[in-house]
């Protein structure tokens, strides 16, 4: 049961994280970028059921053409769920002031055991005091790890038809 105190520290954590949301993706968006932008970028979307547009700044690691987001603590966010879709979920993602469009699409290590496996150790490789984490030798334990991949969209080579 919580007490009052619980969700009063709930609360005052909440505030924290969105102080700090918002300094990072200040200094994101500002000439500075060059202090966060190798690892951090913002991230924008529109909410499933809101239609609300949604700006959050995430860490990520480079992946091919891709790119890799840990979700932290899965089951304390919702950001992620919009982007649990077999097709790809529309993500604008800022790396170093540029903006790009992409499809984003949430894997479950449950669900996607070899390739969640494969974006461990990218993450790791880019991360690594993330490998206490992510290199656990419990397979419950990496069943329960979720990453997002945002690809964006390939080029048609054919040109227009």
């Amino acid at each position: 049961m919580s007490t009052h105190s619980d969700i009063e520290l709930e609360l005052k954590a909440a505030s924290a994280r969105g102080f700090g949301n918002k300094l990072v993706t200040r200094l994101l968006r500002s000439s500075m970028h060059g202090l966060l932008s190798a690892s951090v970028c913002l991230i924008s979307y529109d909410g499933h059921h809101s239609g609300r547009r949604y700006l959050t700044p995430v860490q990520y690691a480079p992946w091919g053409n891709s790119i890799l987001i840990l979700v932290g603590r899965p089951e304390r966010k919702a950001w992620w769920r919009n982007m649990a879709t077999e097709d790809g979920y529309p993500v604008d993602v800022m790396i170093e002031r540029q903006w790009t469009t992409t499809a984003a699409r949430s894997y479950l290590g449950a669900d996607h055991r070899e390739f969640v496996n494969k974006m461990c150790d990218a993450y790791v490789a880019r991360f690594p005091r993330t490998a206490k984490t992510l290199n656990t030798t419990s397979a419950q334990a990496r069943e329960s790890i979720r990453f997002v991949l945002c690809t964006p969209p390939t080029p048609n080579r054919d040109g227009p038809h």
